[in-house]
């Protein structure tokens, strides 16, 4: 039987493989460290609760980006710092971000944030929002997929499309497919049609993936997989 070495102290509170092959983790919400293939090298701390990190692969200038409760911190090579773009932002109080090329989207409580050449773009309830309160991203063959407070939302860069009335804390793409959901349910969007929401295992939502033919749902309780099949 294989022994499992404990290499971190403190839980672990986010995971990022990232394209270019790098494991970034985060311990005790705060603490940043990056797996070298042989050893865990901690690149920093930060002074907020870390709730989203995003693979910035694509673009040239950042290596990963963090967002926090209190703002953006950017990873450029093993140096940490924080962004002062975030002063501008209506809420600092980051849920979500991807990264597209050079434009970054940023979700927060009090709307939708796009980043381009400097200059940040707010969206809202008056742009066609369903709710300001945008709780999860997530970048699908040039579409921007939201899950808001108070449905899922696709935009093609002109109008936003409200899909269904759904709350996804968490959206997970995959090829052409979506699946996204909170603790009220999980569905799965797939042939421009949603399929039938179900209750996902556990008592919380930690993470979603969609990989292959199974979601992998994360909980305190564990890891869960269900047969992509049952949605």
């Amino acid at each position: 039987m294989a022994t499992l070495a404990r290499t971190l102290n403190g839980p672990v509170t986010h995971l990022l493989y990232s394209a270019s092959g790098r494991l970034y983790i985060v311990v005790n919400k705060r603490d940043l460290y990056i797996f070298t293939g042989f050893s865990y090298k901690r690149l920093g701390t930060v002074a907020e609760d870390i709730h989203v990190l995003a693979d910035s692969t694509f673009n040239d200038k950042t290596d990963l980006f963090l967002g926090t409760a209190n703002g953006i911190y950017t990873l450029n090579g093993t140096t940490l710092r924080y962004d002062p773009a975030s002063d501008t932002l209506p809420d600092k109080n980051i849920s979500s971000i991807v990264v597209d090329g050079d434009v970054i989207w940023v979700g927060t409580r009090l709307g939708l944030c796009q980043l381009s050449q400097g200059q940040w773009t707010i969206y809202s309830t008056t742009d066609g929002l369903p709710s300001e309160n945008i709780l999860s991203l997530a970048m699908l063959n040039g579409r921007l997929w939201s899950g808001t407070g108070d449905g899922v939302v696709a935009f093609s860069g002109r109008r936003f499309n409200v899909l269904n009335k759904l709350v996804a804390d968490k959206i997970s793409v995959n090829g052409s497919e979506v699946v996204a959901g909170s603790l009220r349910g999980i569905a799965r969007f797939t042939n421009r049609k949603w399929g039938q929401l179900i209750k996902p295992p556990g008592n919380n939502l930690n993470s979603l993936i969609h990989a292959g033919s199974v979601v992998a749902v994360a909980s305190e309780q564990g890891l869960y997989l269900i047969d992509i099949n049952k949605f």
